[in-house]
């Protein structure tokens, strides 16, 4: 994908230099930064630190992490060694504990003259690979959105949650490979983004879309919605506090019907939307009508 016009992957190997280049993911999307990963170490502290986030993507960089191992040392001894560290990193991602398996299997056989060789390239066919599975990813889902739009000829919305989009893969991301291929065909589109958090993932997403030239909203709450998430992780006077899920339905509703080509790239506050709709009583939305509300921790 691009960014100011230019392409890049999330990762890319510089086998003459002995190096891999990531972007650093930390530092999005308010910074556009590279970083050089030269030792096992570095992309170990890469991928724990989530400057690699994304769980095909920290699986390809577990491949070149332990290529980097290799081109130090290319013993049996000094490859466990490096397993074992990138595991340690995200111990429960699934993509990471594949690639390791995929390489060790790969290297084990073959004798130490040819390991170096070796390693970079099926670390770089792991990369490819990850790739062409996307770009086929986004043809699939092409052809759906192109019968969405021909069945309702109007913009097409689609909703987004966490980031699942270029920078957590290779390149063309899951969900965003169709996205940026519909928006390619001239189809209009209007992206939601939903939050995760702490990390704010989705705000990756936005500005993978934006630098895309894909119209992009965030709708967010005014107060703390009563949601699962709420109810089993605060107390319960702030859940008596919140608001119900319908005032996001209903001023999700109200964008929605907006021309995207003149509304994107904005944040709104669900009840400022409903304000400038006329819409004067919230106390329908209350889960205690006449309770003092619980602000939302992003909003304070």
């Amino acid at each position: 994908m691009k960014v100011a016009g230019k392409h890049y992957r999330s990762l890319w190997a510089d086998e003459a230099q002995g190096v891999v280049h990531i972007i650093d993911q930390t530092r999005l999307p308010h910074v556009f930064e590279t970083r050089s990963i030269g030792t096992v170490e570095e992309m170990a502290e890469a991928i724990k630190s989530m400057r690699v986030r994304g769980a095909p993507l920290i699986g390809v960089a577990a491949t070149f992490g332990i290529a980097l191992a290799v081109a130090r040392d290319p013993s049996d001894e000094s490859i466990s060694r490096a397993s074992a560290l990138l595991r340690t990193t995200r111990p429960t991602a699934v993509n990471l504990a594949w690639a390791i398996g995929r390489m060790r299997e790969r290297l084990a056989p073959l004798p130490l003259s040819k390991r170096f060789t070796t390693a970079w390239d099926a670390a770089q066919a792991i990369a490819d690979q990850d790739v062409a599975l996307n770009e086929a990813i986004g043809r699939h889902g092409l052809a759906l959105l192109e019968r969405e739009y021909a069945a309702r000829k109007r913009p097409v919305n689609i909703l987004t949650h966490c980031n699942a989009g270029w920078v957590a893969t290779v390149d063309w991301g899951t969900v965003t490979a169709p996205i940026f291929m519909a928006h390619d065909r001239g189809i209009p589109l209007h992206v939601w983004v939903d939050e995760t958090r702490p990390r704010n993932q989705g705000l990756l997403t936005a500005w993978e879309l934006a630098q895309h030239g894909v119209a992009v909203n965030s709708l967010w709450p005014r107060t703390t919605i009563a949601t699962a998430a709420i109810e089993v992780n605060f107390p319960a006077e702030i859940l008596k506090a919140s608001r119900k899920p319908a005032i996001m339905a209903d001023a999700a509703y109200v964008i929605f019907n907006r021309d995207s080509r003149r509304h994107t790239g904005r944040f709104y506050v669900d009840e400022a939307v409903l304000r400038e709709e006329g819409v004067t009583d919230f106390e329908q939305y209350a889960v205690t009508p006449g309770a003092h509300l619980y602000t939302d921790l992003f909003l304070e």
